[in-house]
């Protein structure tokens, strides 16, 4: 929500170079090749258009013609349209030069906050903190200096940095402090060090997929494996892969059905409960048992993507099959975009654990 919130700020702000009215009294913009306007690019952003309101910022960019402004507007469409690593390297320039004013600094700071949630690395921020620290003080700073510490693998300077902005701000990071916690036990050699970081990951977040996952390889524990059915962790193909096996070395796995097949009775359960099942049936032989558990979820509910994909693999129709491939079977709550591939952070809002089934 923290991330969301910053987002829709920051667009706010790059959006109010002009008034609205006068955008939409505005006829089409111009050609490429005449001279360009920032209100060209905000007519088409206005209209929906962010691919083409893109290349339009950047045209201007190249003309020479663009100001602070227009570079963050372009930097926040080229995240918005999957490309957050070149708005990083907008940004990272944006704050490396001395005549951008502060208000936009400030919104810059925030907008490549985001940038690195989603590309997974701090680039080369530390460079980017010590000039805007010339220019004055911003607490986002503190927000960048605990994503690089975090980077650089001193995860308890990370976690106090984060808590400093969360007590200053009142804003909850317990997300990002749990993925904090989540790098030190994925970078540790030492199992009982990892276990205690990831149970303190899922202390800050119970919903860390990643963490719970983690966990729950090196622990190989049956709570834990109830647990991922019952609290409708299971995300992923692999997910139901890893249980199952855990459950069979524990001979557990007869008992994790029974708990799914009484779930799915109930009605209501999630598609991971009845994805499961049919995959359980499907591997032992038992293909009407599994196309059954599809349907009774079909008749119950609508047929989302990953449930239609799934019943067409066990009825084996290849047209129905290459019809449906593509469809897309997550989606980002925070802010609607949908993917084909689950994602522990959404690749174009930032926000983390946000990406679930389309239902």
């Amino acid at each position: 929500m923290f991330f969301k919130i910053l987002f829709l700020s920051i667009l706010a702000a790059a959006l109010a170079l002009s008034a609205w009215m006068f955008i939409f009294r505005r006829k089409e913009p111009a050609a490429l090749d005449s001279k360009l306007s920032p209100l060209d690019g905000l007519y088409l952003l206005s209209k929906g258009d962010r691919s083409g309101a893109l290349k339009f910022f950047i045209a201007l960019a190249s003309e020479g013609g663009s100001t602070p402004a227009d570079y963050l507007t372009a930097a926040v469409l080229m995240r918005t349209v999957g490309d957050a690593k070149g708005a990083v390297y907008v940004l990272e320039s944006l704050l490396l030069r001395r005549s951008t004013p502060p208000p936009i600094v400030r919104l810059s700071i925030g907008e490549l906050i985001l940038c690195y949630r989603i590309i997974g690395n701090t680039h080369s921020g530390a460079g980017c903190i010590n000039s805007v620290r010339e220019r004055g003080h911003w607490d986002e700073i503190i927000l960048l200096e605990a994503m690089i510490a975090s980077d650089r693998g001193d995860y308890e300077l990370a976690v106090s940095k984060f808590q400093r902005y969360q007590k200053i701000t009142n804003v909850d990071l317990s997300k990002e402090i749990s993925y904090v916690h989540l790098n030190a036990a994925m970078k540790s050699a030492d199992r009982s060090f990892s276990v205690k970081q990831l149970k303190s990951a899922l202390k800050c977040y119970p919903a860390n997929h990643k963490a719970f996952f983690t966990l729950l390889s090196i622990t190989e524990d049956w709570e834990l494996c109830k647990s991922a059915v019952e609290d409708d962790i299971i995300r992923t193909r692999e997910d139901r892969i890893a249980i199952e096996n855990i459950c069979y070395k524990l001979s557990k796995l007869d008992e994790l059905i029974a708990i799914l097949v009484k779930k799915t009775e109930a009605g209501g359960a999630h598609p991971a409960a009845y994805l499961f099942l049919a995959a359980y049936y499907k591997k032992m032989g038992e293909a009407a048992a599994a196309a059954a558990v599809i349907r009774d979820y079909i008749n119950k509910r609508s047929a989302v993507p990953v449930i239609k994909k799934n019943y067409i693999e066990v009825a084996n129709d290849p047209f129905l099959t290459s019809l449906f491939r593509q469809e897309k079977d997550y989606f980002c709550s925070a802010c609607g975009q949908e993917f084909l591939d689950y994602s522990e952070v959404c690749q174009v809002c930032g926000e983390i654990g946000s990406v679930n089934y389309k239902l």
